[in-house]
């Protein structure tokens, strides 16, 4: 399925995908830290927050995960994916890369087949709705800390940190399966 010259595109993208993933996932932790540490140094005369704002931060945190969910189907449905296949193939290969690993991942851009450029970018847009949507998880983890931050106790970011770390172990980057959908779409048509 996957040429060697895809292969070769292909990996420094996943490389990617994988650290900007740890990375939001392991910023859930940086955040508890940061509730512990506001706890920590809070003035005792300041005020408790009210119940109903509880309702409304976790209310808050149940929409942002549904809509993560939300966006990700609609990303990554069908209809997005063949639209994204059938637009014409970049130039050259997606991402930032340092000058020289440009002109070496350029080189091997170029020989692939109008077929695998498309396949290419559809996993750089996979990249950019996993970002995306890993935002949105993260922003759950900062409700929590804003209710901390506001007078709850440190102990009230669990909940929104455990819901955020099981958010992006759902939406864990999985290349190898958008790559599995477009080559079927890419054989349909």
């Amino acid at each position: 399925m996957i040429s060697r010259e895809l292969g070769a595109v292909l990996k420094p993208l996943v490389r990617v995908q994988l650290i900007i993933w740890s990375a939001m996932t392991a910023s859930c932790f940086i955040y508890v830290a940061i509730a512990f540490y506001v706890q920590r140094y809070r003035t005792p005369e300041h005020s408790p927050v009210s119940p109903n704002l509880f309702y409304l931060f976790y209310a808050a945190a149940v929409l942002l995960a549904l809509a993560a969910f939300a966006y990700n189907r609609y990303a990554m449905s069908a209809r997005a994916v063949t639209a994204r296949l059938s637009a014409a193939p970049a130039s050259g290969p997606p991402g930032v890369l340092t000058p020289r690993g440009r002109r070496q991942l350029t080189e091997q851009y170029m020989r692939l087949s109008d077929a695998e450029k498309r396949i290419l970018s559809l996993v750089a847009y996979g990249q950019t709705t996993m970002i995306f949507t890993l935002a949105l998880c993260e922003v759950v983890v900062i409700l929590g800390l804003v209710l901390v931050i506001l007078g709850s106790p440190a102990l009230e970011i669990v909940p929104f940190a455990a819901a955020t770390i099981i958010l992006n172990f759902v939406f864990v980057p999985r290349p190898v399966e958008i790559l599995r959908k477009a080559d079927a779409l890419v054989r349909r048509t």
